[in-house]
């Protein structure tokens, strides 16, 4: 019996440690910028067609964030690694054409909108 209470308070010991560092770390990755972007593209191609969407960091891999239709708007969420880096996003048509937008930080940005036919992206908060 004395076994089982001793296990039993060794696991609660381990469980509150883990909990402990698994907290730290999630406040560790929001001091990074490790809260989630809203991120609004609009369609808005000539001629229309369906367009994947993809935001490319300065360094590292770009990352898919969805597939839009024709005439379509869609919102996404993405956590970006660094919000000091540079980021574009880019349409990909089914003909493999790639448009990019320009260049952007999220410093102080909670969301982004962009229309595909535009090289510009217009950053905000969410909510705006």
């Amino acid at each position: 019996m004395r076994a089982k209470v001793a296990a039993a308070f060794a696991f609660g010991c381990a469980a509150f440690l883990l909990m402990g560092c698994a907290s730290a770390g999630g406040q560790e990755g929001a001091a990074r910028g490790g809260s989630a972007l809203s991120i609004r593209v609009a369609n808005d191609l000539v001629p229309p067609g369906t367009i994947v969407v993809w935001i490319i960091p300065e360094l590292g891999a770009r990352r898919r964030l969805g597939t839009i239709p024709p005439d379509g708007e869609q919102s996404f969420s993405y956590v970006p690694g660094d919000r000091t880096m540079e980021y574009r996003l880019m349409a990909q048509t089914a003909e493999g054409r790639e448009i990019m937008s320009d260049p952007f930080t999220l410093q102080g940005a909670s969301a982004l909108s962009w229309r595909a036919s535009s090289r510009v992206v217009t950053l905000g908060s969410a909510g705006t």
